[in-house]
């Protein structure tokens, strides 16, 4: 009996899993090859990210580009493919090292920071500048005022500074510790359209002042992008309330 019972057992946590793994995985077009999405789809500013993606990739194959670059396309729960892809990108042949991209369709004519509305503004702990990478949430701000400030600046690029290597030497990133290690401050906005894509960037200091760090392509220039009195403010006033 007590066999049966365990038997019994495996076989609906064997079920639940299939039936699990199976909501995961996404059913593509026909149309939609990794070719198609090579030639059709363009990466995003790099500040851009997706919170999800479907397990299963286009054509569950890559693309090796003239660079000998790997390309995994991937549609994103809650997003039309045919707006938005996620996108894998690992370089070379050696090693094990990705970087995660946003990619638009060419033919969509939607940049999510100047057409669609900010819900709120986050401050979080990273584990890398890089990414940033995600591990918590510090304080989340939903003024109509500091919002509209936050997307002037983003989007005012005339004012952005090239974040050359002299400027990396004189900068440093904002540390809080958590449990038993120190991670780095960063913030990301969320949009009213879907909590799947936001924008998300690290904070830097140079010469006392609060910038974002902006990576406009994946293996592009970065640059830093200045910030107002008020984000600022609402920048420190977190870090030293959470500390």
């Amino acid at each position: 009996m007590k066999r049966t019972n365990i038997i019994l057992f495996i076989l609906i946590l064997s079920v639940l899993f299939v039936g699990c793994a199976n909501e995961k995985k996404y059913d593509y077009p026909d149309y939609f090859t990794k070719q198609y999405c090579y030639d059709n789809y363009s990466f995003m500013d790099y500040n851009y990210k997706y919170e999800k993606a479907y397990e299963n990739p286009v054509d569950d194959s890559v693309l090796i580009g003239d660079s000998g670059t790997f390309y995994y396309f991937y549609a994103i729960p809650e997003i039309s493919p045919d707006n938005f892809l996620a996108c894998r990108v690992k370089f070379g042949f050696i090693g094990s090292s990705y970087r995660y991209a946003l990619l638009k369709a060419n033919n969509y004519n939607i940049d999510p920071m100047l057409d669609w509305n900010i819900s709120k503004i986050e401050i979080f702990l990273s584990s890398s500048d890089f990414g940033p990478y995600y591990i918590s949430s510090i304080s989340t701000n939903t003024s109509p005022t500091l919002i509209e400030q936050l997307k002037f600046c983003i989007n005012d690029t005339k004012n952005h500074l090239l974040y050359d290597l002299y400027m990396m030497q004189e900068t440093h990133s904002i540390e809080v510790q958590l449990n038993d290690k120190m991670c780095n401050v960063a913030i990301r906005i969320h949009f009213n359209e879907t909590e799947m894509i936001i924008w998300s960037a690290a904070i830097t200091v140079y010469n006392g002042q609060y910038y974002l760090v902006h990576r406009k392509e994946v293996l592009g220039n970065e640059y830093l992008i200045p910030l107002t009195d008020e984000i600022t403010e609402f920048i420190s006033s977190s870090v030293s309330s959470y500390s």
